[in-house]
């Protein structure tokens, strides 16, 4: 087992751990672990006498393994191919000193790899595509039944920038041009934001992690955006609270004094050009000051501040003077940043 895989699970004396552990340490959740085991038997894991599932740490490798491919690009159905190539590929430079075999054999994954990523984006344009024509036709019994399985069968961090975040983008776009799309954009905007407030509440009940409020600015509407970004944190065990993107500065403090939190993520948004009226305490010069004022609060109670979404270099280079941790982009670096920093 590597050490990465050593330091993120706990302590177990029989070397299997519950699903609910294997969910937060792989940010995959419990649904799509089911889905994968059913529907395309990437593992198998052990079960309790009362049915439960149990992982071992191979089985954790191979999910990782799993979540490695999925980013390169294969697509889900490819996977269980992907991986025992490789397999096969180990094995073969295990038993050979014919370099000359061991290249033309990575040149044959390589190429196999090559072919599987053309599906793989076509699949997550033909998911737009769907997504898109449902939200245009306001077909709300497709939008739902398309994401359970959207969600079912993929980590929620690869859902997010291959295909929600795209797709809200557009949509967005569109109705920035054009007033008359507005409906398209407000309706899926709203159908995102109950499905996963739903998810939010389950999740955040249900959660043993430390408590992250979560806040934005820049953007009345930013809410769906917000949860979308914190929803890896909660695949990950936190208890995430959102408070919105219309809560005032100057309420902060006392929220910060009142919530027994571990910490604050404050997610900046570019607001739409289309937006509804913006307070002008979410104006970016005074967003900033406000900002650096809510920082000595939270220092003062031990509270890390944690600053993600889309700053200028202006507004990144003062943010960073004032001692804020500043997140990338990327939700697998968000993550170890902040699981570091809690820790």
């Amino acid at each position: 087992m590597n050490e990465d895989l050593d330091s993120l699970l706990p302590a177990s004396e029989e070397g299997f751990y519950p699903i609910r552990t294997v969910s937060e340490v792989t940010g995959v959740n419990a649904i799509t672990l089911r889905a994968w085991e059913r529907r395309y038997g990437l593992f198998k894991p052990q079960r309790t006498p009362k049915g439960h599932r149990l992982y071992s740490q191979q089985d954790i490798l191979r999910i990782q393994q799993v979540l490695q491919l999925l980013e390169k690009g294969v697509s889900i159905g490819r996977v269980s191919n992907a991986l025992n190539k490789e397999a096969k590929l180990e094995d073969l430079k295990d038993i050979t000193l014919q370099n000359d075999i061991v290249k033309t054999e990575d040149n044959l994954l390589a190429a196999d790899q090559q072919k599987t990523e053309t599906p793989s984006e076509n699949q997550w344009k033909i998911y737009k595509d769907k997504l898109m024509a449902a939200v245009n036709s306001y077909d709300l019994e497709t939008l739902e039944r398309l994401n359970h399985e959207i969600f079912s069968l993929y980590p929620i961090e690869i859902i997010n920038h291959s295909l929600l975040k795209p797709l809200l983008h557009e949509l967005r776009s569109q109705a920035d041009q054009l007033q008359s799309l507005s409906g398209n954009y407000h309706f899926y905007w709203q159908f995102l934001q109950q499905r996963i407030g739903g998810l939010f509440l389950k999740s955040t009940l249900q959660n043993r992690g430390k408590k992250i409020l979560l806040m934005a600015y820049g953007d009345p509407q930013a809410n769906v955006e917000l949860m979308l970004f914190g929803l890896p944190l909660l695949t990950h065990g936190y208890r995430v609270v959102v408070l919105g993107s219309d809560i005032p500065f100057d309420a902060i403090p006392m929220t910060l004094s009142r919530a027994s939190c571990d910490a604050l993520i404050i997610y900046s948004a570019v607001p739409s050009t289309n937006a509804l009226s913006t307070p002008e305490e979410n104006e970016p010069a005074h967003a900033t000051e406000m900002i650096t004022s809510i920082k000595a609060v939270a220092d003062s109670q031990k509270i890390p501040v944690f600053i993600a979404g889309q700053h200028s270099e202006t507004e990144t280079k003062n943010l960073l003077e004032s001692g804020l941790v500043l997140l990338a982009d990327n939700a697998i670096e968000q993550l170890k940043v902040i699981d570091a920093t809690l820790a």
